[in-house]
């Protein structure tokens, strides 16, 4: 951390999990640990929002709300922290504290279904969240962003929307053929185990319709 003159007035080195060792300057001059995390010094916890965590042990200190949803670790953080991050103390495989936006476009060239998510915390209409998605950049797309064609929160939101993506997908394949649309592979496969859960929710919003 920098004063106004540039000069280094805080630094500091974390570990895997989180756990901070101050090179320069007092602790909580900087109190923000892993993304969402900000750091009770007198605990030595981390405040995550929906729960606190402990840097020492790598697990939080109270079970996951989602519960069963979010993993049958209730405790842990994300697997690999080196890639993963749990900014709201929660899960995001399930959707939980996120927008969740199915698109269209046609990306070189041929028809493409996808999706994209935000946490609802940013703000995000769903038409920047699929800029945030391709940071801006669209020339896979002929330099025009893709649409979204549904937009939902939370739980409920992702599984609708990738049922859609899915369901959108298909309708492609059946019109031009597998050779003939940019998805390079089933948006949902057979092997995923929420493959009947997004499509319930698929059909349940699409009501019979197309």
């Amino acid at each position: 951390m920098f004063d106004e003159r540039g000069a280094c007035v805080w630094a500091g080195e974390l570990d895997i999990f989180g756990d901070m060792q101050v090179r320069l300057g007092a602790r909580d001059d900087c109190p923000f640990r892993w993304p969402g995390q900000y750091e009770d010094v007198e605990t030595g916890l981390y405040y995550n929002r929906h729960r606190y965590y402990d840097p020492r042990s790598g697990l939080y200190i109270s079970p996951d709300p989602l519960g069963l949803e979010g993993g049958r670790a209730l405790y842990a953080y994300p697997i690999d922290p080196l890639v993963l991050v749990d900014p709201l103390g929660l899960n995001v495989s399930t959707g939980a504290g996120r927008d969740s936006v199915t698109y269209q476009g046609i990306k070189d060239g041929k028809p493409y279904t996808g999706y994209a998510s935000a946490p609802s915390s940013l703000g995000l209409d769903p038409e920047r969240i699929v800029s945030r998605r391709y940071g801006g950049d669209f020339s896979a797309f002929g330099g025009v962003r893709p649409k979204p064609v549904y937009s939902g929160s939370d739980e409920q939101g992702k599984e609708t929307a990738r049922g859609l993506e899915q369901h959108y997908y298909e309708q492609d394949v059946k019109m031009h053929g597998k050779q003939g649309v940019a998805n390079k592979q089933n948006p949902v496969g057979p092997r995923n185990k929420k493959r009947d859960k997004y499509k319930k929710a698929a059909d349940a919003h699409l009501k019979g319709c197309s």
